[in-house]
């Protein structure tokens, strides 16, 4: 994921040693004949606003950057854009399941975040893997 390692600017070691501070949503769907305002975003937030401190209890480090991938051959992640996730890029290539190089270019997928607590760049390049006594303060 070079889009979400540039956008916290991130070297290979620094990944390495901070990549269980980010989680991946995956499958989030509203079907397009539910008609209610305001749905999605409603729906994201519940999901996330807990996330960090249930993360934290489960396994003990608390999470400090969300990130999802789109189709963007079927969808165009209005969902998080209304949500207010990042929108970074589109993937340059392959998906990751692709082994044997068969779908070059053909599996692009927009790529969105959302940070979890200010700050959330210096914290995830920081030496040692942050920790936190006291609950974060994240984005409404």
């Amino acid at each position: 994921m070079a889009l979400r390692d540039r956008g916290i600017g991130w070297s290979t070691a620094e990944r390495v040693g901070h990549l269980q501070f980010i989680v991946n949503h995956r499958r989030f769907l509203i079907l397009p004949w539910v008609r209610l305002q305001g749905l999605a975003g409603k729906t994201l937030a519940r999901c996330t606003r807990p996330l960090p401190e249930d993360w934290q209890r489960r396994d003990g480090d608390r999470p400090l950057w969300l990130e999802t991938l789109v189709d963007a051959r079927r969808f165009a992640g209005t969902c998080y854009q209304a949500a207010n996730w990042i929108l970074l890029g589109q993937t340059p290539r392959r998906g990751r399941m692709d082994r044997g190089h068969q779908a070059d270019g053909s599996a692009r997928q927009l790529v969105f975040d959302y940070p979890l607590c200010p700050s959330v760049q210096p914290r995830l390049r920081q030496t040692l893997p942050p920790r936190f006594s006291e609950p974060e303060t994240h984005r409404p």
